[in-house]
């Protein structure tokens, strides 16, 4: 471990295996004054494709991010939308698109990959919306909006995978996401993955259940000896493409989340007040009932080039 001076704003990534059940690791924020992440995060910020289409017309749209994958495809029929009143729409339509691939995106769009607390391996998960100037609109029941995903992403063809919608629940405040099973996609070929979608300003997910037995792993997160019930609290599995956020449990000041025996993870906790990020990953400290972990410490940017690539 580099041991010359660091700058100020160290933060720390761990990551480690051989794990069993019910194990507690304890996180503490650094001393330091936290530099100001917002903007660091800004620069990081997910792509966010927007576009007009003609509402009369079709169109097959091309995205290529330049990651050696297949391109994502977009087939949007003719007369796709809807007013509220249902009559059909007129004029040019603002679509906008959010892909979210990796472990990276994910933690930044707080869209983790689980299921009433089982794990999921993603194969892509996209937000759709269509508006026409600021007014929400509606898929009509006679259309459907075809996203097709590489099938390079999940390392080749995968006739288990799925479709999940994201569903968003307040408890005590707090939002937390999930993924509800919707159904089989609308394909499957040597290529790609095709999702449909039939409603707007929605998440969908092309997944799969990690089919491993799994062990409960408790993360303790604390601050002057407080424990904080409201942080963002990820596992980032690294044999999966899958990130679990982890639950709060009120009775013994813990986040709880089951993950696969035979993963190895990166535990990222990240604190978020409003939509302020001010503080990310966290030095680790083991409980008595563990050895030393190894930790790598990491200036702030480089953390982030770290997550973005995960």
């Amino acid at each position: 471990m580099n041991t010359k001076p660091l700058l100020l704003l160290l933060f720390g990534l761990i990551a480690f295996v051989n794990h069993s059940c019910d194990r507690t690791v304890e996180f503490i924020p650094p001393t330091d004054e936290p530099p100001p992440v917002a903007e660091v995060f800004q620069n990081q910020e997910l792509t966010i494709h927007e576009f007009k289409v003609e509402a009369t017309v079709g169109d097959t749209l091309t995205l290529d991010d330049q990651s050696g994958f297949a391109p994502t495809i977009l087939v949007i029929p003719e007369n796709l939308c809807t007013y509220g009143n249902g009559e059909a729409c007129q004029g040019k339509l603002e679509v906008q698109l959010i892909q979210a691939f990796t472990k990276g995106d994910m933690i930044f769009s707080n869209v983790p990959t689980s299921s009433a607390g089982v794990p999921l391996a993603s194969g892509g998960a996209f937000y759709l919306n269509i508006t026409q100037n600021d007014q929400q609109l509606q898929i009509s029941p006679d259309a459907s909006f075809l996203i097709k995903a590489s099938v390079e992403r999940t390392e080749g063809q995968n006739t288990d995978m799925k479709f999940y919608q994201l569903v968003s629940d307040t408890v005590d405040s707090v939002v937390q996401n999930d993924w509800r099973l919707q159904g089989d996609l609308a394909g499957i070929d040597e290529v790609y993955y095709t999702l449909e979608f039939d409603e707007l300003d929605q998440w969908m997910n092309i997944d799969v259940p990690i089919d491993e037995t799994l062990s409960t792993y408790s993360v303790k997160v604390s601050q002057d000896q407080l424990e904080i019930p409201d942080a963002d609290v990820y596992l980032a599995l690294e044999n999966f493409n899958s990130v679990v956020r982890a639950a709060y449990d009120e009775q013994d000041g813990l986040y709880k989340a089951d993950i696969p025996d035979n993963s190895e993870f990166e535990i990222v906790a990240i604190h978020k007040e409003g939509e302020e990020w001010f503080w990310d990953v966290h030095l680790a400290e083991e409980t008595e009932e563990f050895s030393t972990l190894e930790l790598e410490l990491v200036v702030y940017q480089e953390l982030v080039t770290k997550l973005k690539s995960l």
